[in-house]
């Protein structure tokens, strides 16, 4: 199986997932940044961790800066794409990245949109910009699918890295690639687990925390000619799984839009249950949920009839 948990606490989610779930091996998928790191890969490899070099580890300036036009033609301007930037490639303009499909000149490429909305994606300005290098990553894929043969378990972190938002970052592809792989290859649906680790005081020792599995999400066999197929059909059957993954992790978390709303979301919740009652932690996220999807509603139903901003104290 494949457990893939949002990552709020860098070192420590992964402690938490397999202390869990003592009666599996979780071998994690770590950045080889960490894997060098001492002490820490010392660690990933007595756990049985796969080191993933990331492009982000490797970015660096690129010379020159750049335009780009709503047809995902790219203008330099002092730029030297020929000889610095391979199709493969990503530029990134603040978070925003472009795969690079085709080096035209030493000032002009072509680059894949990353957005259906291509006006999103039009610079205008001349801008500086950093050059992610392609990663080979078949090496890693092939140990993975060797320890998912072997009914070894998988333990990914799909956001890329720890944050402290109290909802999502974009998901990475890395675990669909790696469950249609082993459909395609295998012949092995292999189970997603959806992860929550939800910690009610992250930076403090001992704090309090859940961990919440949801329902395990499978392929379905038949969008597998799709993803052999590759191009437009094989990201798109992609980015529904990655959907569904998303929407499974977010039915593990308490979600709510600013860390403020989660304040007041855990104030009701303390406001509604009897004074001195005691519950155990598990039902205490499962109500801070239920007030979050209430919140939620209420916040829908203002901007439906046109209040504008919600307030607090106005709910």
């Amino acid at each position: 199986m494949i457990f893939c948990g949002n990552h709020s606490n860098q070192f420590v989610d992964g402690i938490m997932l397999m202390t869990t779930v003592p009666e599996h091996k979780v071998s994690f998928l770590v950045a080889e940044k960490s894997w060098h790191r001492l002490i820490i890969g010392n660690f990933a490899y007595a756990m049985g961790c796969v080191p993933v070099a990331r492009a982000q580890d490797k970015a660096h300036r690129g010379t020159g800066k750049i335009v780009i036009d709503n047809g995902g033609v790219v203008s330099g301007q002092g730029t030297n794409f020929d000889s610095q930037i391979s199709p493969g490639d990503k530029l990134r303009l603040g978070s925003v990245l472009y795969k690079v499909t085709k080096v035209n000149s030493p000032d002009s490429l072509t680059v894949e949109m990353s957005s259906d909305d291509t006006a999103d994606c039009v610079v205008s300005d001349p801008s500086p910009f950093d050059i992610l290098p392609r990663e080979d990553q078949s090496a890693v894929y092939a140990k993975v699918l060797s320890k998912l043969a072997k009914t070894g378990t998988i333990g990914i972190f799909p956001e890329g890295g720890s944050h402290d938002r109290t909802d999502l970052l974009p998901l990475k592809v890395g675990f669909a690639l790696i469950a249609y792989e082993a459909l395609k290859e295998l012949d092995i649906n292999v189970p997603i687990i959806p992860v929550g680790l939800n910690y009610f005081h992250g930076h403090r020792f001992r704090g309090r925390a859940v961990v919440e599995f949801g329902a395990p999400i499978y392929i379905d066999p038949e969008t597998l000619p799709s993803y052999v197929e590759g191009g437009k059909e094989k990201r798109r059957v992609c980015s529904e799984l990655i959907d569904k993954v998303a929407d499974g992790m977010r039915s593990t978390l308490v979600v709510t839009p600013t860390y403020e709303d989660l304040r007041m979301v855990h104030t009701a919740r303390r406001l509604f249950m009897d004074r001195g009652q005691v519950i155990t932690a598990a039902k205490r996220q499962d109500l801070s949920r239920r007030f979050a999807v209430c919140y939620k509603l209420l916040l829908d139903k203002f901007e439906r009839e046109g209040e504008g901003e919600v307030s607090n104290r106005s709910l």
